[in-house]
Parts: C-alpha cells; structure tokens; sequence
C-alpha cells in the first residue's frame, strides 16, 4: 500500500522523535535536541524529494528555515559523530520498508546531490589518509605506547612528556 506524503512525513516525525526521545518534533522551542531533530527529519525528507515548501508546512516552518536546516545538517555531521548515527538511525528505520523514490527531482536537485556525494568521497579519501597515516605511526611506535599505557601512572602524562622532549633535545611547551 503506497503512504500519501502526510503519512510519509507523519510516520517520519515519530520515529525521528523515538531517536531522540521528544514528545513532539514540532513543539515551538530552541532546544538543541529539538532543533537537531528538525534538522535531520529536513534533510531525510529533502533527500527523499520532498519540496522544501512542504517539509517547512509539515513543521509549521518556513522554507527558508528549511533550507538552512538541510545545510546546517551536513555541516554538523561532519563534526557531531552522535548526531550522524541518530540521523542513520532514523533514516535506516523511515527507509526500511519503503521503496526508492525521488519525487520529480529537479535536475538542480540531482545535480546538488550529485555534488554532495563527491564532497563525501573526497571526506572519506582524506579521512581514509588520515587513518592510514595514524596506522603507521602507531605500527612505527606501538612498543613504546603499550609501554606507556602499562606502566605510566594515572596523571603523570606531562612529566613523562617532559623527559621524553628533554631525551629527544626538544623544547618542552
């Protein structure tokens, strides 16, 4: 049975809600948890295809907060590991049993999307380096980093710190 788009964004809100525990997605406050949670049931709809007209009606928001919704998202996410598995989270659960669909996307649509996953390829790229590098660095001293964790005592960090810059002639900070 196909759900009409006020079902679609209704069963979304409650699980959005059920994520982050709210009572209610569209209760008129400023409270991070509420705002995040508008935030990710905005982006989950514009990905879907959803208007930015109709998610803002949906919220008893304008458009434009919509907009800045969707951005703002992407850009915290980025940064907010918490607030990207709640948005996985609901959006695995609202994707679950519902087909693939895109409602007439706009070719600036596709073409936005399209551009956002190639700036998540080049994030994952450069955090795949990224990790390779600490990899080699820990193979490189893994030795001395297990000795450290076994045997250096809970708070003197900066002490061991300070002997091994002395040993290697480096100016302690």
């Amino acid at each position: 049975m196909l759900e009409s788009v006020e079902q679609e964004m209704e069963a979304l809100k409650k699980i959005v809600e059920n994520v982050f525990v709210l009572d209610d997605i569209n209760k008129n406050t400023h409270r991070r948890n509420y705002v995040d949670a508008r935030m990710i049931y905005s982006k989950i709809l514009k990905d879907r295809g959803h208007s930015f007209l109709s998610i803002g009606k949906s919220l008893g928001k304008n458009h434009a907060t919509i907009i800045h919704h969707v951005v703002k998202i992407e850009y915290i996410m980025k940064h907010d590991s918490e607030l990207r598995d709640k948005y996985q989270r609901a959006r695995s659960e609202f994707l679950c049993e519902r087909e693939v669909f895109y409602k007439n996307p706009s070719q600036r649509d596709m073409i936005n999307q399209i551009n956002s996953l190639h700036n998540q390829l080049d994030e994952y790229i450069s955090e795949r380096e990224r990790v390779l590098l600490l990899e080699h660095n820990y193979k490189r001293l893994r030795g001395i980093i297990s000795l450290l964790m076994e045997k250096l005592p809970e708070g003197k960090e900066r002490l061991a710190e300070s002997k091994i810059r002395r040993m290697l002639n480096l100016e302690i900070m």
